[in-house]
C-alpha cells in the first residue's frame, strides 16, 4: 500500500459520464466557501458529469480551497487507475467518455455552509444545465455529498467513501479521555490525544450528526472500511510507537510508521467508546469512522474488510475498489449502452477498407482497440486499416478467416463480422466469440448468455442472470467441450464459470464456479493452447491457463520489488519488476513470444515480453552467482519488456495457420 501520510484525510474519488452537451462550458466558478473546476485540458463535453469532493487537508489558508493544479495533482493517480479500468471494460479513454469536475473548499468551516455553496455553484453554472451528476466524496467530502443529496435535488447519485454522516466518536474529547483511561491508563492521555488530533486535524464538525431524513433521495452507494483490532501487543508500548512516529513527522524527520498503526490505535478507542452498543458495526470502524456512520441512510453499501480510512482513498493501489466505483457510476449514469430492443441492430457507418476483405484478412495478424478504434495490423504492427467509433473486444475465428467485435453506436450494442464478403451486422448484443468450428456465436444480450446459429440465426439461452466482463471462450478438447465466462455479481466481484456447450436455459446459480477473483478470460493459441485468465490484486498480476495440456501454467508479474528477477517453480513463473505494473491479458504469438496488455509505470499499452532473452539473461545471472561472484549485470526491464503499441488494449492475435 502506498503511504499517504501527508495527504491524510483529504481528497475524494472517481468519475464517469456520457452524452454530448452543447451548452457553454464554464471551466471555473468561485463561490463563498469553495471553487468548482473542470478537469484542465478536457475538451470533451457531456451531460453526464462526475464531481469529485475531497476531505480534510492537513493545512489550509485559502478561504476558497486549493488551486486547480493542487487538486488535480492529488487525483492524478486515481484518474489514471480509472482510465485503465475504462479502457479495459469499454476500450476507450475515461477522460473521453465523461466530464470530470472537482469542488475544493476550505475544510475548516461548517459542512452545511459548504454544501449550500456547492449547490449554488451548480445551480448558477450553465455547464451543469440539464446534466446528470454523480458525486464522489471522500471523508468529509462524503458528508458534503450527503447534505447535497438531502437538501437539494441536484444529483442523480454517487459514492460516499468513509463519510462521517453520524460523525465520529473520536471528535468527542470527553469520550476519548474516558476510553483512554479505561484502556491504557491516564498516563497515555497526552500521547493518544496527539495521535487523534493528527487524525482528525481539527475536525470539530465531526462531533455533529447529520441524519437529515434518514434515507438517501438519490442513488447513493456507501463504502465503509473495517479493520480488525490488534489482538495482542498493542498496549501502552503501541501508543508510544505511534506517538514517536508522529513527533518525527511533525519535526520534518519523516513519517516513520504506517498510517495503519495510527488507524489501529484510533479503532481501539472507537471500540471502547461504543462498547455498550448492541450493533457490532457501531464498534467496528476504519480507524476514524464507525461503519454505522459511514453506511447510514442507504440500502446500497459495501463494507471493505481490512481497509482503513486511508485505504478507501488509495484503494491499496489495487483495482478492486476502482472497478466497484466505476461500476456504480455506470449504474447511476448508465454509461454502458442499453441493448437494442427486438431484432434492431445499430447500423454501422459506411467503412472503406481500402483493400478487399479477403486480402485484408490474409495480411492482418493483430487486432486491438485504441481510444475506441478497432485497428487491424500486420505482423510488424503496421496498421492496415482502422474502424472508428466505440469498439470493443475483437476476436478472430478459430481458423483466422473472420473477425467479430462489439461496437457501441448511438447508445446501442451490436456485434459485427468481418469476413471475405466484407463487414456485416450479426445481432444486437455484446462480447461475442465463435465456436471452435465457427458455426455458432456466443454472446450476451440483456442478462442472458446466448448461442446463435450463424447460418439460420436461431438463438437459445445458455445461462440467464449474467453480466459478463469480456467475450466468453469456447474450448473443445478430447475430454471436454465447454464454454467459459467471467460473471460480475451485484457486489462487483468477478468470478470464472463454465458450462458444457450443450447446456441450455439455466440460471447463473446452476453454472459451475471455477475461480473467484478472476477479472478477464481470453483464448491462448500457439505452441501452448488453452483458456487463460487474469487476476489483478494490488501490485501483482497473475495470468494462468485454466484448461489445456499445460493447465495451471502461470505467469505472475510483481511490481515495485527491490530486486528485479525471473523465477521458475514447476509450472509457475514469476517476473519481478522494479516499476509499477498491471497486466490483464497475455496473448501468445505463434511466431515469436508473448504479448501483454496493461499498464507499466503509468504507460497503458501493448507490451512484448521477450521470453527467450529473459530466460538467457536469468541463466547468465545464475551462472555468475554460482561462481561466487557478484553478477556483472542486473535484469533490466527495458531488455525484456518492450512497449509496442502505446494506448493499445484488448489485443487478439490471429490463430496460427494449420
Amino acid at each position: 500500500m502506498r503511504a499517504i501520510a501527508i495527504v491524510g484525510l483529504s481528497l475524494l474519488l472517481l468519475g464517469c459520464g456520457g452524452l454530448p452537451n452543447n451548452n457553454l462550458t464554464i471551466q471555473q466558478v468561485v463561490g463563498d466557501q469553495g471553487q468548482l473546476y473542470k478537469l484542465s485540458g478536457q475538451s470533451f463535453t457531456s451531460s453526464k458529469k462526475v464531481l469529485f469532493i475531497h476531505g480534510r487537508y492537513l493545512s489550509e489558508t485559502d478561504p476558497n480551497g486549493h488551486t486547480q493544479a493542487d487538486v488535480e495533482r492529488l487525483f492524478a493517480s486515481k484518474l489514471d487507475q480509472l482510465d485503465y479500468v475504462c479502457k479495459q471494460q469499454f476500450g476507450g479513454s475515461f477522460m473521453n467518455s465523461v466530464e470530470v469536475w472537482f469542488y475544493t473548499y476550505n475544510t475548516h468551516q461548517s459542512m452545511v455552509d459548504v454544501a449550500t455553496d456547492l449547490a449554488e455553484l451548480i445551480q448558477n453554472n450553465p455547464s451543469f444545465r440539464d446534466s446528470e451528476i454523480c458525486v464522489i466524496g471522500y471523508s468529509e467530502g462524503g458528508l458534503v455529498a450527503w447534505l447535497l443529496d438531502q437538501r437539494y435535488q441536484l444529483i442523480k447519485g454517487g459514492i460516499l467513501l468513509g463519510a462521517p454522516i453520524l460523525g465520529s466518536p473520536l471528535a468527542d474529547q470527553a469520550k476519548v479521555e474516558a476510553a483512554v483511561n479505561k484502556k491504557f491508563g491516564s498516563g497515555a492521555q497526552d500521547a493518544v490525544h496527539q495521535v487523534v488530533s493528527w487524525l482528525l486535524n481539527g475536525s470539530d464538525d465531526l462531533v455533529n450528526s447529520y441524519p437529515e431524513t434518514g434515507r438517501a433521495k438519490s442513488e447513493l452507494m456507501m463504502f465503509a472500511g473495517q479493520i480488525d483490532l490488534p489482538v495482542t501487543g498493542f498496549t501502552r508500548h503501541g501508543v508510544d510507537v505511534v506517538c514517536e512516529a508522529l513527533d518525527s513527522y511533525i519535526r520534518d524527520l519523516g513519517w516513520q510508521t504506517s498510517n495503519r498503526q495510527a488507524a489501529e490505535l484510533a479503532a481501539i478507542i472507537v471500540d471502547v467508546i461504543n462498547e455498550n452498543e448492541l450493533n457490532q458495526q457501531a464498534r467496528s470502524s476504519d480507524g476514524i469512522i464507525p461503519i454505522t456512520s459511514a453506511t447510514f441512510g442507504s440500502n446500497n453499501f459495501r463494507i471493505w474488510e481490512d481497509y482503513d480510512h486511508y485505504d478507501l482513498l488509495s484503494g491499496k493501489d489495487d483495482l478492486i475498489l476502482d472497478r466497484a466505483t466505476f461500476d456504480w457510476i455506470d449504474h447511476v449514469l448508465h454509461l454502458r449502452p442499453e441493448f437494442a430492443s427486438g431484432d434492431s441492430i445499430p447500423t454501422l457507418p459506411e467503412i472503406n477498407l481500402n483493400v478487399s476483405a479477403r486480402n485484408l484478412l490474409d495480411t492482418v495478424k493483430f487486432a486491438y482497440i485504441k481510444d475506441g478504434q478497432l485497428i487491424l495490423a500486420d505482423s510488424n504492427f503496421a496498421q492496415q486499416t482502422s474502424i472508428a467509433g466505440d469498439n470493443r473486444y475483437p476476436r478472430f475465428s478459430p481458423d483466422g478467416t473472420s473477425l467479430i467485435w462489439t461496437s457501441n453506436i448511438n447508445s446501442g450494442y451490436g456485434i459485427y463480422l468481418l469476413d471475405s464478403n466484407g463487414i456485416s451486422s450479426l445481432t444486437n448484443g455484446r462480447y461475442g466469440s465463435l465456436s471452435p468450428d465457427g458455426d455458432q456465436l456466443i454472446f450476451q444480450r440483456s442478462d442472458e448468455l446466448l448461442i446463435r446459429d450463424m447460418s439460420t440465426g436461431a438463438e437459445d439461452v445458455i445461462v440467464s442472470g449474467v453480466n459478463i466482463t469480456s467475450p466468453p471462450v469456447w474450448w473443445k478438447s478430447l475430454l471436454s467441450n465447454r464454454i467459459y465466462f467471467v460473471h460480475q455479481n451485484s457486489s462487483g466481484t468477478n468470478s470464472l464459470y463454465w458450462v458444457d456447450s450443450d447446456t441450455r436455459d439455466i440460471s447463473i446459480s446452476s453454472a459451475n464456479l471455477m475461480a473467484d477473483d478472476c477479472d478477464v478470460i481470453f483464448p491462448f493459441n500457439g505452441y501452448i493452447s488453452g483458456v487463460a485468465a487474469a487476476d489483478i490484486t494490488g501490485g501483482t498480476s497473475k495470468l494462468w491457463l485454466v484448461t489445456g495440456l499445460f493447465g495451471d501454467l502461470s505467469l505472475e508479474v510483481q511490481s515495485n520489488v527491490d530486486q528485479p528477477g525471473f523465477d521458475t517453480h514447476g509450472v509457475e513463473r514469476t517476473l519481478k519488476l522494479d516499476q509499477s505494473c498491471q497486466f490483464d491479458t497475455a496473448v501468445t504469438d505463434w511466431e515469436t513470444g508473448l504479448y501483454l496488455t496493461g499498464n507499466l509505470d503509468g504507460e497503458i499499452g501493448i507490451y512484448y515480453l521477450d521470453i527467450a532473452r529473459l530466460t538467457t539473461t536469468v541463466m547468465d545471472l545464475v551462472a555468475e552467482l554460482s561462481q561466487n561472484s557478484s553478477p556483472a549485470q542486473q535484469l533490466s526491464v527495458d531488455d525484456v519488456l518492450k512497449l509496442v503499441v502505446p494506448g493499445g488494449t484488448q489485443l487478439d492475435i490471429k490463430p496460427a495457420p494449420d
